[in-house]
């Protein structure tokens, strides 16, 4: 928690996937604007535009980070559930004035059902949290 705290989000990812946080890759995909995390990147810089909203992704990715680490630190098994990802991305986007659906996971109607739906069916639940509980 205390690089998250710190901003040094790249580390914090990074050692979040050695230690075996299913969801890291798919975060620093975000930070390297690699693949999804492209899409996701373009999505919320696109939800921030039609708002009229100034944006900096590198602050939304410590605000996430931050919450991501909250997260883990509360859960037993430090590995969070679709709806509990949602649930955090939800929360850091109201605090910039962003809907829920600007979070990828939940992109029609910004319910948290829709996290389970397109991170364990369309995706694959292995794709994004292999070893997360299922809801």
């Amino acid at each position: 928690m205390r690089l998250a705290e710190q901003g040094r989000v790249r580390e914090f990812w990074e050692s979040r996937l050695e230690s075996g946080d299913p969801i890291a890759q798919l975060a620093l995909d975000i930070l390297d604007n690699e693949g999804l995390g492209a899409a996701a990147n373009e999505r919320l810089v696109d939800f921030a535009e039609d708002r009229g909203l100034s944006l900096s992704l590198e602050d939304v990715s410590k605000e996430i980070a931050k919450a991501h680490a909250k997260s883990t630190k509360l859960d037993q098994d430090g590995l969070l559930t679709a709806q509990r990802i949602a649930e955090y991305h939800h929360e850091v986007f109201e605090d910039l004035g962003l809907p829920a659906r600007a979070f990828g996971g939940t992109p029609v109607f910004g319910l948290l059902w829709e996290a389970d739906y397109n991170f364990g069916v369309v995706l694959g639940h292995e794709y994004w949290c292999a070893g997360c509980p299922e809801e």
